[in-house]
């Protein structure tokens, strides 16, 4: 949300948020994960999600399906939570 020219893509301010609330930063994070991926036509769904809050840093594992093909992509990133 913060890229002026795509206001509606990205993940959720999580800077800010207590590295002592991990259930917070994970919950926000996958809620604005697979709302994101729902509303891209490039994806059918997401298969897994898999979000881990340790130390200040949050770690996404997802598997997306992608619409048409049915082929599966795995998708692995580390973000900054704290």
């Amino acid at each position: 949300g913060q890229n002026p020219r795509h206001p509606n893509f990205g993940l959720p301010a999580i800077m800010g948020t207590r590295a002592n609330q991990p259930q917070q930063i994970k919950n926000a994070l996958i809620t604005s994960i697979t709302d994101m991926v729902s509303a891209d036509s490039r994806f059918d769904r997401v298969e897994t999600l898999n979000v881990t809050v340790d130390k200040g840093a949050a770690r996404i594992q997802l598997v997306v399906r992608m619409a048409g093909t049915g082929t599966l992509v795995p998708i692995t990133f580390t973000v900054n939570a704290g």
